[in-house]
Parts: C-alpha cells; sequence; structure tokens
C-alpha cells in the first residue's frame, strides 16, 4: 500500500513480521520487518526495492541508475534513515522516517 501523507510524500504500508526469523508478506513497494536479537529491522533488499518504486512510479525521477540502504535499521517509530540513490550520474541521498511499528515507512525526494 502506497499513499500520500499530508506533506506530499509516499507513505509505504507492510504487514507485520514479529516471528523469530520470518519475513511477513510485504504489501506492493514495502519492506516488512524481519526480527533479529535487538528487535525488528527493515530487510535491506524490500526496502530498496520499495524506495525505487516510490521514486520512479510516484515521483516520476527519470535516469534512476541505483538505490542503495544500509542494512540492520531498526524498526522503530519516529526514527529515519538515509539510502544512496543514483540518478542521472549523480549520487543524492533521500530520507526514509519511520512511521509505525509494523514498518510502515515515509519516502523522501531525492536532495
Amino acid at each position: 500500500m502506497m499513499r500520500f501523507g499530508r506533506s506530499g510524500l509516499a507513505v509505504c504500508g507492510v504487514l507485520v513480521a514479529a516471528l523469530s526469523g520470518c519475513a511477513g508478506a510485504a504489501r506492493p513497494g514495502a519492506a516488512p520487518p524481519v526480527s533479529s536479537s535487538a528487535g525488528p529491522v527493515f530487510e535491506v533488499a524490500r526496502v530498496e526495492d520499495g524506495v525505487r518504486k516510490v521514486l520512479v512510479d510516484k515521483y516520476r525521477v527519470a535516469g534512476l541508475a541505483s538505490v542503495r540502504c544500509p542494512s540492520g535499521q531498526p524498526v522503530v517509530p519516529s526514527s529515519s534513515f538515509a539510502c544512496l540513490v543514483v540518478v542521472s550520474g549523480a549520487a543524492k541521498q533521500v530520507r526514509l522516517t519511520v512511521r509505525g511499528a509494523d514498518g510502515s515507512y515515509e519516502v523522501g525526494l531525492p536532495e
């Protein structure tokens, strides 16, 4: 599920995956959390796919070559982290803000 918040930023939603070592089924364009000893963390490949989908399908970013997000990011509401994207040969950052304990997150525009 993808919707736009009051700020116009895309919000991705996911289902909870709190069982140890199991990833839950994601809604399109989202990344379900997986459990670690420190608590749920995002599955990096699914976050990267979700960011790519938002940038191309919703923000209409042309020339997106790659998306790289850091691994081991905790699912903590109100926290944020940055992914590195390459757009038309230029490296930029995209800020993700965690919106819920279910792994929903908001994707910002490349800066």
